[in-house]
């Protein structure tokens, strides 16, 4: 884990405004949406599900005149769209103890059709040092590769992280052979004994 992506993008509605200025994006005062060319600045937020996370998003990214357009669709259609590139964002969630989901997600060999590298985004070294993550024995060397890895998405600004969804797994004290999966969202039950 690379903690400089917590202060990578500071919550900075000043800055974001003046990036928006510069790039064309002009405030319109009645609509509170900022606009260029006439056309507003309307961004589609798409999920399978969790609209209500777009709906925070949404009113967030308000407060500096961008407009998010919540879309749940169907998990036919998001496949649809991610392999098309028809979206603008897309939400996904990854998780597991092991960071092989980043390799699922960004190296370039799995952007094709049934691949989760939805963006498109092709980087040499990117794909390098995922390669290099699926194969390294040594615990250091794969996190730094990986480190790395995190800086490039946050320096191409390819992922907007949310937020972090812990599981909390709460056992009686009589019961024996708890044990989680590789995942930690599994849990095998017939290890589970009841101590009387």
């Amino acid at each position: 884990y690379w903690d400089g992506a917590e202060t990578r993008y500071p919550n900075d509605l000043a800055k974001a405004g003046e990036l928006l200025d510069e790039a064309g994006w002009v405030m319109n005062d009645s609509t509170g949406i900022r606009e260029k060319d006439g056309q507003p600045l309307d961004v589609r937020w798409t999920a399978l599900h969790h609209g209500e996370i777009g709906e925070v998003l949404k009113a967030q990214l308000a407060e500096v005149g961008i407009n998010i357009v919540v879309e749940v669709v169907a998990g036919p259609v998001q496949i649809d769209m991610a392999t098309n590139r028809d979206f603008d964002l897309m939400y996904e969630r990854q998780r597991g103890t092991d960071p092989v989901f980043m390799d699922l997600v960004w190296n370039s060999k799995n952007s094709g059709e049934g691949g989760w590298a939805w963006t498109g985004f092709k980087d040499d070294r990117v794909d390098e040092l995922l390669d290099l993550s699926q194969v390294e024995t040594d615990f250091d060397a794969r996190c730094e590769a990986l480190v790395e890895v995190q800086q490039i998405i946050l320096d191409n600004a390819l992922t907007l992280g949310l937020f972090g969804q812990p599981r909390f797994w709460v056992v009686d004290k009589s019961v024996e052979g708890f044990e989680l999966g590789p995942s930690a969202w599994i849990y095998y039950p017939y290890m589970l004994r009841i101590n009387e």
